[in-house]
């Protein structure tokens, strides 16, 4: 734990923050990102902003959907899974995640993750589904 906030596992974070990651490529015009965690009272907030084009107004209460696209540069692969598996995710641990578009240009994404409590079931190989 370090000043109250947990510690996440490096291992995860520097995983999910690889830039060579598909959808994670650097800007064509070198725009920074900014990573943060914050406290908030029983949760723990991971804000991720850039100074992008934003997200489509029209896509924004879909974007977490399954196969929804918000467009982004010419090449740009994908079927509209990832914003997906992410809220899937943060609501596995009890969480949720959000989008904005930030004034002046940009994207806000937000995902918070309560503090304490039990860990989500993880079935084993066994199990049935």
């Amino acid at each position: 734990m370090y000043d109250g906030v947990p510690m996440i596992a490096p291992v995860r974070v520097d995983s999910a923050l690889d830039p060579s990651s598909k959808g994670c490529e650097p800007s064509p015009t070198g725009m920074a990102l900014t990573i943060q965690a914050i406290r908030e009272r029983d949760a723990i907030v991971l804000e991720i902003q850039d100074r992008g084009p934003g997200i489509p107004e029209e896509a924004l209460p879909r974007i977490f959907d399954k196969f929804v696209r918000a467009g982004g540069p010419p090449g740009t692969q994908g079927v509209g899974l990832g914003l997906a598996i992410c809220r899937a995710v943060a609501e596995a641990h009890g969480g949720s995640i959000t989008a904005t578009n930030r004034p002046g240009g940009g994207a806000v994404f937000r995902v918070t993750l309560p503090i304490g409590g039990a860990a989500p079931p993880v079935p084993s190989e066994e199990d049935p589904e």
